[in-house]
């Protein structure tokens, strides 16, 4: 008898761990969906608050790092921003996106840092040469566009 009572206090330890488990997926994709909407709206308390909360649930989504790190720049909380953005860079060090959000960063928010985005880029094209083209496009790259440097980096193919 006290075996069975052994299993099944397991198998609710194990439904409830399962259960806790879901839940906070579940409100971290609420919470994702609700920063984005807030986001396109430019609602960017609202955004920043929702993922905030991603962060809190999920620590390890880089995804909504960056975008948190997005909204935070949007608001010129610069020092804050660049923090996520350094954070989602190093989570996943073979993403080449996160380089390439933090070379944005770098490239357009106060202090101007072109040398440091550059760096960034040239990871980013090392990790996910597919984001060539991105650079290429992203016309909000002002004079760094002209940079010999960043033609350069643009020219080489691996």
């Amino acid at each position: 008898m006290n075996e069975y009572l052994g299993i099944a206090l397991a198998v609710v330890l194990m439904a409830g761990g399962l259960a806790a488990k879901w839940s906070t997926g579940y409100r971290a994709r609420k919470a994702w969906r609700l920063g984005c909407e807030a986001f396109e709206a430019e609602d960017l308390s609202g955004a920043e608050r929702q993922f905030r909360r991603c962060v809190k649930l999920v620590p390890i989504w880089t995804v909504t790092r960056r975008m948190l790190g997005r909204a935070l720049a949007r608001q010129g909380r610069f020092g804050e921003a660049e923090e996520q953005f350094r954070f989602a860079a190093q989570l996943e060090p073979r993403n080449g996106e996160g380089y390439l959000d933090l070379g944005f960063f770098l490239a357009s928010c106060p202090p101007n840092r072109p040398d440091e985005a550059l760096e960034m880029f040239s990871k980013a094209l090392e990790y996910t040469p597919s984001l060539r083209e991105a650079l290429a496009g992203a016309e909000q790259l002002g004079p760094l566009r002209e940079d010999s440097r960043f033609l350069e980096l643009l020219a080489k193919s691996n």
